[in-house]
């Protein structure tokens, strides 16, 4: 057996064996209530000691290993994201530079946490998605309103979007205003601030015209 293999089998066992002491014995300690999590730990050592590969490999291993602890046979969906492809947002109206491409486009990499089935209630949704760039931004990376509500429609009818970078709050806003329910996330107190506020009196100006009619 070459050292390349005894490695890997040590490795194997001890992210086993962290798995076996968190999941099994910590819980039985009261005063461990709040415990480590040696997983993380092993996984950010092997990442310091053997590099970036070794640490992503145990970061792998370990995820399943807790997920599937967690989540049942099939665990691992909550783990990793299926792959199925890339859209585009042509907006057309971008800034030349001379000697180069024009930077008209956007990348919407897509995937599921999961199967989707045809069965779906979804309709055939376009691969290019032609709008210009939001004028009077609030976020300077604010994308139009009508193409978050295009591009969400990938979602079954009345399921729960998320945005961990809520910004200016178009995603949520598009989200609600589409019969979906929205969470957004947001770091930046101002913009949380703001998207918050624009969401806010967007609602408002929208329940109030459909009031008047």
């Amino acid at each position: 057996m070459n050292s390349n293999m005894k490695r890997v089998i040590v490795s194997f066992v001890l992210v086993i064996l962290a798995f076996i002491v968190q999941t099994c014995i910590f819980p039985l300690l009261p005063f461990l209530a709040v415990y480590p999590n040696l997983m993380v730990i092993l996984v950010f050592s092997f990442g310091f000691i053997r590099g970036s590969a070794w640490g992503m490999g145990y970061g792998l291993l370990a995820g399943l290993l807790m997920d599937l602890s967690s989540g049942g046979s099939l665990g691992f969906y909550t783990l990793a994201f299926i792959w199925r492809g890339t859209a585009v947002w042509d907006k057309g109206n971008s800034r030349p530079q001379k000697g180069r491409f024009r930077q008209q486009a956007e990348y919407i990499v897509w995937g599921s946490n999961g199967p989707m089935p045809i069965s779906r209630p979804v309709s055939c949704l376009p691969g290019v998605f032609r709008y210009g760039n939001t004028q009077n931004r609030i976020h300077v990376t604010e994308k139009p309103l009508q193409l978050m509500k295009d591009v969400i429609q990938i979602c079954e009818p009345g399921g729960r979007i998320l945005d961990p970078f809520a910004g200016a709050g178009t995603t949520v806003l598009a989200a609600v205003e589409e019969g979906y329910e929205a969470v957004g996330i947001e770091v930046t107190d101002a913009y949380y601030k703001l998207g918050s506020d624009r969401v806010k009196f967007a609602l408002e100006a929208k329940e109030k015209e459909e009031s008047e009619k």
